[in-house]
């Protein structure tokens, strides 16, 4: 017997509907873009450049530490049976203070790119916030695929995931230019 589906159907007409009155909404204020990343990375940054100054303190007092028991075992102070356990601490903890450091500088580069991306939507949503409301289907399919990720259907809502590209639109671009774009625009990837 074959296992039968109990979603329910869904409205493609409506869907749509939905989904395009999302993306006017969001190419019409493109603020809530950044209203949502504002939110995602309060404090965070903030935070993050906070504890990058510590862990940088904290590497060069572990770098020193590991030159001045690398001094001592040349000049013969310190023993290699002592030496050796010591020195295999140091470097360890070094690593570790490297990856944090190397890891809070990243989050600060993605933080960056996003910002640059927001700037970027709100470019992008004033080339085409002109022809939103006279926009053919063809160009409404494109801008949806362009800024759509995915549509979730739930029980009582739906929820719409934008993308956000990271690649700028091309010069000149407005309402009508997804149709004479590369497929990697039309097809948001």
């Amino acid at each position: 017997m074959a296992p039968t589906c109990h979603n329910r159907s869904v409205d493609t007409e409506t869907l749509e509907n939905i989904v395009w009155d999302k993306v006017k909404q969001l190419l019409n204020d493109p603020t809530q873009l950044q209203a949502e990343y504002d939110r995602r990375l309060r404090g965070v940054d903030n935070e993050e450049q906070k504890n990058l100054v510590p862990l940088e303190k904290e590497g060069r007092r572990t770098r020193n530490a590991l030159d001045r028991l690398l001094d001592s075992y040349v000049e013969g102070l310190v023993e290699k049976a002592e030496f050796e356990p010591r020195s295999k601490v140091l470097r360890q903890r070094l690593v570790q203070l490297e990856a944090q450091e190397r890891q809070l500088r990243e989050a600060a580069v993605v933080e960056q790119e996003i910002r640059f991306l927001v700037g970027q939507f709100q470019v992008f949503a004033e080339k085409v916030r002109t022809g939103l409301e006279t926009a053919d289907f063809e160009t409404k399919q494109g801008l949806i695929r362009t800024m759509v990720k995915r549509v979730e259907i739930g029980e009582t809502e739906t929820n719409i995931v934008f993308r956000v590209n990271t690649r700028p639109p091309p010069e000149g671009g407005g309402p009508d230019f997804l149709h004479h774009c590369p497929r990697r625009w039309r097809d948001g990837g």
